[in-house]
């Protein structure tokens, strides 16, 4: 078998764990599990084995070194916490760095994202019929009646993360995919989920990826206002309703306040960008040890920090500014702005910097229009 060959089986394989993340084959914790991590390794050594015309962007791994200097600056201890943010660092930049070779050399795999996708919706609508815990010994997930399916994710929410991802990847990667299509495969899975933090990671993806492919037209606003409406209605008596209930009612404050599982969120996704202002916005590396320092009574007091973009914050402070601004200031036109302002809206939010579609999320956007991220 030539190293070629090898490759490519291997990155099909590391599809289907990103695809996937979420299977307990190695634990019985949450969250996006080891053998991601181990197809990823593999797959990057055989991408190294092959010979490409354009240079792989090795600049990436900066990013784990730079996480390893700032905790050995600190004197951070080497513990399970160090170790879960380094391998979600190297897990980004396995992703980006495989699929930047993935897209020099292969076409992209669209029969083997349309038939997960499928398989996602199938789990979901299975969930629906025969109860939350059907999948309850491959995945270890937290739902009830009125939240949703979790289809093969933890929660609903990521499920609504994921098949939003997964939609928004293949819009990008697969000119036949039409735009109709994608919105209603939208407001399906949002309806599966039943969640409002669904509507807006497909508020922000969507809106990136029409604005990239020059598809954010009158009509599809209005169809997307419509199918959001509809979609309320139908969810008007689950926790989707309550909460767009509640917020008219109560004011979006006065509601967050008294809701635990919105405030967790919320004060979870601030939080690091609290304790970045607190700290002068210089590195820092142990957020229980941050709250403690600064006082921060509205901070969420774990180990967890719930924003993507605010790990970075966190733990890089303004150097990690400094480059965002950047990447912003080099864009050619007022669309590309546009769609890394959605994308940033995205990535504020609970997703964990591990999540392996991401980075194949970022790579299918900037790709198809000559973005500059470097």
């Amino acid at each position: 078998m030539t190293s070629n060959k090898l490759n490519q089986i291997i990155m099909i394989v590391a599809c289907v764990a990103m695809i996937f993340p979420y299977f307990q084959l190695m634990g019985d914790f949450r969250g996006i599990q080891p053998y991601v991590t181990i197809v990823l390794s593999l797959s990057f050594l055989t991408c190294l084995l092959i010979t490409l015309e354009k240079r792989p962007p090795y600049y990436i791994f900066i990013i784990p070194l730079a996480f390893i200097f700032v905790s050995l600056l600190l004197d951070n201890k080497l513990d399970i916490l160090f170790l879960r943010n380094f391998l979600s660092y190297l897990n980004f930049c396995f992703v980006f760095f495989i699929f930047s070779v993935y897209f020099q050399r292969y076409t992209f795999p669209k029969k083997l994202f349309y038939y997960s996708l499928l398989i996602w919706i199938l789990a979901a609508f299975l969930q629906l019929f025969f109860g939350e815990k059907i999948f309850s010994s491959l995945i270890v997930a937290s739902t009830t009646s009125s939240r949703g399916a979790t289809s093969f994710a933890t929660e609903p929410s990521f499920f609504g993360l994921q098949l939003c991802m997964l939609l928004t990847i293949l819009y990008l990667n697969d000119n036949k995919f039409k735009t109709r299509s994608f919105l209603l495969l939208g407001f399906i899975g949002l309806l599966l989920s039943m969640s409002i933090i669904s509507a807006y990671f497909y508020a922000c993806t969507y809106l990136a990826a029409l604005i990239a492919k020059k598809q954010l037209r009158i009509n599809y606003v209005i169809y997307a206002t419509l199918g959001l409406a509809i979609i309320t209605l139908i969810l008007i008596d689950q926790r989707f309703g309550n909460i767009i209930i509640g917020i008219y009612e109560q004011g979006f404050i006065e509601f967050i306040k008294g809701d635990s599982s919105g405030s967790k969120r919320i004060f979870g996704a601030i939080t690091p960008f609290i304790l970045s202002f607190n700290n002068l916005f210089l590195p820092l590396v142990d957020p229980i040890q941050s709250i403690n320092d600064f006082n921060c009574t509205i901070c969420r007091n774990d180990m967890k920090i719930s924003s993507f973009l605010g790990n970075f914050i966190f733990h890089f402070g303004f150097l990690f500014i400094v480059i965002f601004i950047f990447i912003f200031l080099i864009q050619k036109n007022l669309r590309n702005v546009t769609v890394l302002f959605f994308l940033s809206l995205l990535l504020l939010v609970e997703i964990p910097v591990a999540h392996p579609l991401v980075p194949l999320l970022i790579l299918s956007l900037f790709k198809k229009q000559d973005y500059k991220l470097s």
